[in-house]
């Protein structure tokens, strides 16, 4: 199961748009790089 929560910042606008699991950062983000990181978490 993932879960997603919505943050204010994560210092990382540069990176945007980005996300993190973890302390992982993931940035620079397409809809299938996500798509790819979330499947690789199942």
């Amino acid at each position: 199961m993932v879960s997603v929560k919505k943050v204010e910042c994560l210092g990382a606008c540069v990176g945007a748009p980005m996300f993190q699991i973890g302390d992982q950062y993931y940035e620079n983000l397409t809809t299938d790089k996500i798509d790819e990181i979330v499947d690789g978490l199942k």
